[in-house]
């Protein structure tokens, strides 16, 4: 694949590439860049919906093997946009009648890519990492697309397991293919990575890697109060993996940890107030909650932001809030000049800083972030941090559901494992 000369604004005025050029050969290559840099952009670009779909102006040439670029295999952050039929078998069914689709019989697709334990779940109950499991499968299964697959934070939703599984299937990929991974966390990869990156001063420039050392940034005990949040015993549900008990005060954070599937963004919907077919006992401040107590006490910051950021600019989600104050929480995430922009235009990351933030002024007493690093370069993680230490500080009480073993590393407190 080769980029030369790329420019790309979306108002036509403000540069998100300038001049810009990439070269790659076959194998496999790993794009980074600070939040907000222009990655999820670059795949837009090399995808063809940056101009079609966002009505972006962009000049300069985008070729695979001197011919104009075909439509690429991506692997896209927005999960639910790609799933359409109610169950995965009845996607992969209808998959299956295209002349291009490599499995005929789904069952045979299902067995193939390791997805027996889904093929009949709704597509809406498939957990996070379940679903990114299934749409890289489906993808890979199309004989008819160019030599380039791109993969837009393909780790973000993985457990251990399924990333051992994705890094086999990248270092067969690259032997016949040009893999563009666009993303922050590439140490457990770096085995199959060819070469590194970095979008900055809107051009894509080659770095070398470091690997990530991990500090803690908060300590669960440290502003933990005597004043109950939340006890819940005995809690169970259908997509629960087992039953869970825990106790939170005022102050306190802990971690809720666990593979794909094991049931994480269900106890988030619970917790929330969003679905009360659960067995077991909630109590929130000392009293039995219902789900009109918890909905409202508890703010859930979900691992998709769009499914939450319902305004059409950002602004609008902060109506009545004094500029001084957006100023003293934003400026730190680097968002304050983003506040006017169409959410449509923001990277993931952006989207998921300005939900925090929300969070942390909409003054309810518990907040449970669902896999909230997912999209946060190093830096942005660092100051998502320090936002949550403050409101802990003032006591407010934190929830972090989470796959990953660094994130647990960062924060120093009780795991409830499922």
């Amino acid at each position: 694949m080769e980029i030369k000369n790329l420019s790309f604004s979306y108002d036509g005025i403000n540069n998100i590439f300038y001049d810009a050029s990439l070269s790659l050969k076959k194998g496999c290559y790993a794009v980074t860049g600070s939040n907000g840099s222009g990655k999820t952009t670059l795949v837009r670009i090399i995808s063809g919906v940056a101009v079609d779909l966002y009505k972006g102006k962009l000049s300069g040439e985008i070729s695979i093997d001197d011919e104009p670029l075909k439509k690429p295999v991506v692997i896209p952050q927005e999960l639910d946009s790609s799933l359409l039929a109610e169950t995965a078998y009845d996607e992969v069914s209808f998959f299956s009648l295209n002349k291009n689709f490599m499995f005929k019989n789904p069952d045979e697709f299902f067995k193939i890519w390791g997805l027996d334990e889904i093929k009949n779940k709704k597509t809406d109950r498939l957990s996070s990492g379940e679903k990114q499991r299934y749409i890289i499968s489906v993808n890979l299964s199309f004989s008819n697309r160019a030599a380039l697959v791109i993969m837009d934070e393909p780790l973000a939703f993985l457990d251990d397991n399924n990333l051992n599984l994705l890094i086999e299937r990248v270092g067969e990929l690259k032997k016949n293919f040009t893999v563009l991974i666009v993303g922050h966390r590439f140490d457990e990869m770096n085995e199959v990575i060819d070469g590194y990156f970095e979008i900055r001063d809107k051009r894509i420039e080659p770095f070398v890697h470091k690997k990530y050392q991990s500090e803690v940034f908060i300590k669960g005990n440290d502003f933990k109060q005597e004043k109950n949040i939340v006890a819940v015993k005995n809690l169970s549900h259908r997509f629960l993996k087992k039953s869970i008990d825990f106790e939170l005060k005022s102050g306190e954070i802990k971690v809720l940890y666990g593979p794909n599937g094991s049931g994480k963004t269900t106890v988030t919907r619970i917790l929330a107030g969003m679905i009360d077919d659960y067995d077991g006992d909630i109590y929130f401040c000392d009293r039995k909650a219902d789900r009109s107590l918890l909905y409202k006490n508890v703010f859930p910051v979900m691992s998709n932001p769009d499914v939450e950021i319902m305004a059409r600019r950002i602004s609008d989600m902060f109506n009545g809030y004094k500029s001084d104050v957006l100023k003293k929480y934003m400026e730190g995430l680097k968002i304050y000049e983003k506040l006017g922009s169409y959410a449509s235009h923001l990277s993931y990351g952006e989207k998921q800083k300005f939900l925090m933030v929300n969070a942390i002024l909409s003054d309810k007493k518990l907040i449970i972030v669902d896999e909230p690093f997912l999209s946060f370069d190093i830096a942005s993680e660092k100051a998502i941090f320090l936002l949550m230490r403050e409101y802990l500080k003032n006591g407010g009480s934190v929830i972090v559901i989470t796959h990953r073993r660094d994130i647990i590393k960062s924060i120093s407190c009780d795991v409830i494992e499922i």
